[in-house]
């Protein structure tokens, strides 16, 4: 599938795990985007709220209706699914 992307990543590359600064930097410098410009969507809390420590603006697609976590600075915003993604980014529904 490497194909269909511009950038694979993985953290194998910064020699770290998330929640590291160094694991969300691979993005932004994939990117050349600062990281208040990168959306990271995350599927478990605890990633969603390490990419805010970070910087970026995250997103919470809480596909498993986990309980929210208490940590902060949490998420900017939260869902189901991607019609609860592309709903908060103003993407018109196709149906």
């Amino acid at each position: 599938m490497g194909h269909a992307f511009d950038h694979v990543l993985s953290t194998d590359a910064a020699r770290t795990y998330k929640p590291s600064p160094r694991a969300y930097r691979l993005g932004v410098d994939a990117l050349r985007m600062e990281r208040q410009d990168v959306l990271f969507v995350a599927f478990a809390g605890w990633d969603a709220i390490g990419a805010r420590r970070f910087g970026h603006p995250s997103y919470w697609m809480n596909r498993s209706q986990a309980p929210a976590e208490a940590w902060e600075p949490g998420p900017v915003g939260s869902g189901k699914d991607m019609a609860d993604l592309l709903a908060f980014l103003g993407v018109p529904s196709a149906s």
